[in-house]
């Protein structure tokens, strides 16, 4: 399970998962995506608004909606990891999203979609 969680500390806020053995029964306590890695070029006051996953051709995707505290526009942040342990950092995307984003692989593709005003608009990832 993934969620956003406030650290209280700078960065006020951190993308986390809470992992299961395959029985669903044990749980781990809730860890910081990536030991809090920021997206690319992202400054430690951007927050992540949402967060969307989806498993796909062996991999764990995630993608979520970053707010600058500044001017700047929200930007989508895409991250997967094979074992939901090791992750590949955070890959930012010139996605504008208005609404919460969303995670589906179809055939050898994977999608991000989200809301960009009043329309919606679904972008190639990978």
């Amino acid at each position: 399970m993934f969620g956003i969680t406030d650290t209280k500390k700078p960065p006020l806020s951190s993308v986390v998962v809470g992992n299961s053995t395959l029985d669903g029964i044990t749980w781990t306590g809730w860890e910081v995506v990536e030991g809090g890695a920021r997206p690319e070029g992202a400054s430690q006051t951007d927050q992540p608004v949402d967060v969307a996953a989806s498993h796909f051709d062996g991999r764990l995707y995630l993608a979520s909606r970053w707010q600058p505290s500044g001017a700047g526009a929200a930007y989508a942040a895409v991250n997967f990891s094979s074992d939901g342990v090791n992750w590949s950092g955070w890959r930012q995307r010139d996605l504008q999203p208005g609404a919460p984003l969303g995670v589906a692989g179809v055939g050898n593709h994977l999608y991000v979609f989200g809301g960009k005003g009043d329309t919606s608009a679904s972008v190639l990832v990978d």
